[in-house]
């Protein structure tokens, strides 16, 4: 019953491993073969914590990259949104520049000033 505890444990069916161990313990008591079974036991137990412990640290530094992302794409979409009002504030002011072109009576100037404009505001 051992050596089959033994063989579940090493091929991963850690749950038939502990039942057999669990087993040994109750059904032999006093015999060195149950002191043997509740060391592999412990030694289980020990196993599992630290898959348990590894599990959550991964699961909380997923956690916390998942809530960095989204703090980064939520400061993406803030200077977006920024960048764009920036943009759209500056080139209001290109009907301004040509509504001051109109103060020229010469269409010369006038045409100058409305070139500087666009010059300016190219990209509006």
């Amino acid at each position: 019953m051992f050596l089959s505890a033994v063989k579940y444990q090493t091929g991963g069916d850690r749950g038939r491993a502990k039942t057999l161990y669990l087993a040994i313990m109750d059904k032999y008591k006093d015999d060195e073969l149950a002191i043997k079974a509740g060391e592999r036991l412990a030694g289980l137990s020990d196993v599992e914590t630290k898959e348990a412990s590894d599990r959550a640290t991964v699961n909380a530094a997923s956690e916390s990259a998942a809530q960095t992302q989204s703090k980064i794409d939520q400061a993406n979409r803030d200077a977006a949104d920024r960048s764009y009002q920036e943009k759209a504030d500056f080139c209001r002011g290109k009907q301004e520049c040509w509504s001051s072109c109109g103060n020229f009576s010469d269409d010369d100037q006038r045409h100058y000033c409305q070139d500087q404009c666009d010059s300016k505001y190219s990209g509006c």
